[in-house]
């Protein structure tokens, strides 16, 4: 990533936390930005962001995050096969738009998983709260496209897990067998 987008996406991202925080929106950084937090930056080019807003309210939400960033919102929420339902808001930057994928903490996972998020220094923004690294890989595991599965990897190889928690939580995303895969039992 080029050295200009860098420093557009985290400029982005910094007026978008401060937007939720004046808009008393808990959220947790999560998606490439976030893997950040736990596994050394890798190249992205979006911000994916879980956030505690009902569905009824998305896209009023979303509309008024675009406008205040200067672009548009996804006229309702998007619903993906396993249920996760999400608000897109195209940013537009000097360098060109941006996506805003707002991940609706509409089930039981990502509801506990934003109550355990953290406060996390993250280099050119400051401390913000992000997703534990046990929470991220539980939702890598859970979207499993191509880029997903190899963050994961990142993250089991490179960070300090609680196995018990990921256990529990994988049998209950019904995701324990791509976790044996990347992690089996000792």
């Amino acid at each position: 990533m080029a050295e200009a987008d860098l420093t557009g996406l985290l400029g982005l991202l910094s007026a978008l936390v401060r937007l939720l925080e004046d808009e008393g929106t808990e959220y947790m950084l999560v998606g490439g930005v976030g893997l950040a937090a736990w596994t050394p930056p890798r190249a992205t080019t979006d911000i994916d962001l879980v956030v505690a807003v009902a569905e009824d309210e998305a896209a009023r939400f979303g509309a008024r995050l675009g406008e205040r960033l200067g672009g548009v919102a996804s006229m309702r929420p998007i619903q993906f096969p396993n249920g996760v339902r999400m608000q897109r808001v195209v940013a537009r930057r000097s360098e060109g738009e941006t996506l805003v994928d707002l991940i609706l903490a509409a089930d039981p996972f990502l509801r506990e998983a934003l109550a355990r998020r953290v406060a996390a220094a993250l280099p050119g923004l400051g401390t913000l709260y992000v997703a534990t690294p046990e929470d991220l890989l539980l939702m890598k595991l859970r979207a499993a496209r191509p880029q997903d599965l190899v963050d994961a990897r990142l993250l089991v190889g490179d960070t300090q897990l609680d196995d018990r928690y990921l256990d529990r939580q994988a049998r209950k995303l019904r995701v324990l067998s791509r976790l044996r895969k990347l992690r089996p039992r000792k």
